[in-house]
Parts: structure tokens; C-alpha cells; sequence
């Protein structure tokens, strides 16, 4: 069965925001490394598989509509911004929810953090609307 949305963000290249937050706010440069390298690695894939980035397939055409949700203080925040600019340039609906005050992991933190609670429904809020608009297979 295809899928009929996404909602994850791609393994990345060097970005600006990598020496942003390279030793802070859950996760490090060096965690995302060692994480893409327990994920990859050990399979022995080959890291310019569009299967670990889609942001390496030449062409994104095609696939369902995204929500990207973009952590401000996040090691990620830059490939982030970047799938969403490739997706919209190849005519993807992609929504994009910017969370300016949260970092890297907040969805872990609804039980402690108000604003980090909040952004999870406004993301659940955002999928519903986006999953209704979808037909199913």
C-alpha cells in the first residue's frame, strides 16, 4: 500500500544549524551522527540512498503530502527547512509547523512543557485535517 502522507524529516548534509546546536538542547551533532550511523552503517548502506534522505532522490514528484514539524533549536532545523523547500519545489503539498521557542525531542516533553504539549496538538490538529483530505486506497 503507498503511502498517503509523511511526516518525518530526512537524515542531513552539513548545515548551518549543526554548529548552532552542536553540543546542546538533546541532541547533539555528534548523537545524530552516531544515530544515523547505528541506522545505516550497520547495514552497510550506501549514504547517498534516497532511502536514508529523500532530500538525495532526484525527483520528489509524486510523493503524498508532508507536514514537517521544525523545532527552532534543533541540529536538524536546516534539512529540514531544506526537504520542505525540494518538496514544495517539486509541487509536494508540504505544510510546515514552526515551533520557535522548542528544540530538538519536544514531542518527549508534553508531560513537563506546556509549549511543547501545545505543539503536539496543533501537529495532531494538522494531520487530521491533512489525513482527511487524502483519499484512502
Amino acid at each position: 500500500v503507498p503511502p498517503i502522507h509523511q511526516c518525518a524529516p530526512p537524515p542531513p548534509p552539513p548545515r548551518p544549524s549543526h554548529e548552532l546546536f552542536t553540543e546542546r538542547l538533546f541532541l547533539s551533532i555528534g548523537e545524530r551522527n552516531a544515530y544515523h550511523e547505528q541506522y545505516a552503517g550497520s547495514a552497510g548502506a550506501d549514504r547517498d540512498d534516497p532511502r536514508l534522505s529523500p532530500l538525495r532522490t532526484p525527483n520528489l514528484r509524486g510523493l503524498p503530502p508532508a507536514l514537517l514539524v521544525i523545532a527552532h533549536f534543533d541540529v536538524l532545523r536546516d534539512e529540514q527547512d531544506a526537504y520542505a523547500a525540494a518538496l514544495l519545489a517539486a509541487g509536494v503539498p508540504c505544510q510546515v509547523q514552526r515551533e520557535p521557542t522548542l528544540g530538538h525531542g519536544f514531542v518527549n516533553l508534553t508531560q513537563v512543557c506546556r509549549g511543547a504539549h501545545e505543539a503536539v496538538v496543533r501537529m495532531a490538529t494538522t494531520w487530521r485535517e491533512i489525513s482527511s483530505r487524502q483519499p484512502r486506497p
